[in-house]
């Protein structure tokens, strides 16, 4: 799908122009608010090929944009800006970034896939201290095997729960990971529940961190989605296994 009836695949497209047209679907998004940008909608687009790309509505088009922004959905996008993704918390590891315009058109598309088009990592890549890279955020799925106390934690004034647990893969790797605010509160939730049965959980977009030597991951602010027994192909693979 390199170019098919004017849509252009996401593996394709580069900056030096604005009138791309992609197809793809809309695999999670979000809403944020920052100091610096005010709000914006934050999304993870795929499309046929399993291309991922970071794309944002920024303020001053919110209100244009956001009803036509639902997660799972198809949709077409034409006439886009692409700038280089960099920095902390890249959403994909793809080379650019695309961002909403006043001229971008969001159009109908048919239902191509029911795939989540998940990036899974393996345990023993995100703790090799020479494997991933550390600015781009993660797919990960684990089943919790411990859970310590819930913390409260005061960051510049601002308060927030933290929930430190403990995950193992099929091939019973550990990986620590920190929770915090609503991701907290809903896996201690989920594992009080559970009465002691396997909690597995789907953390997409995980961030990776370095604490005492030792990397772990955690949730990257509200960018994050965290699934818990989620009925999912993937999980039920997991728990084969």
């Amino acid at each position: 799908m390199a170019k098919t009836n004017g849509i252009t695949s996401l593996a394709l497209i580069k900056p030096f122009k604005t009138t791309w047209k992609v197809q793809a679907k809309i695999v999670h998004s979000c809403r944020q608010y920052t100091s610096y940008y005010g709000e914006t909608i934050e999304m993870i687009f795929a499309d046929l090929e399993g291309t991922l790309i970071h794309a944002t509505v920024n303020k001053q088009q919110v209100n244009k944009f956001h009803r036509m922004i639902v997660s799972g959905e198809w949709k077409t996008f034409e006439n886009f800006q692409l700038t280089k993704s960099m920095g902390r918390n890249r959403a994909t590891k793809h080379a650019f970034k695309m961002t909403f315009t006043n001229t971008t058109v969001i159009g109908r598309s048919p239902i191509l896939s029911d795939d989540m088009f998940l990036d899974l990592v393996d345990f023993g890549n995100i703790l090799d201290e020479n494997g991933l890279n550390e600015n781009i955020l993660i797919d990960v799925l684990g089943q919790v095997v411990s859970v310590g106390a819930m913390k409260t934690h005061d960051q510049n004034g601002k308060i927030s729960k933290r929930l430190e647990i403990e995950l193992r893969d099929t091939s019973d790797n550990r990986l620590s990971c920190t929770l915090w605010g609503r991701f907290a509160e809903n896996m201690w939730d989920e594992c009080e529940k559970a009465e002691g049965s396997p909690v597995n959980c789907l953390i997409r977009l995980a961030k990776i961190n370095m604490f005492n030597g030792q990397r772990l991951i955690s949730n990257a602010y509200d960018m994050s989605l965290l699934l818990i027994n989620p009925d999912i192909p993937e999980i039920v693979d997991f728990v084969s296994k």
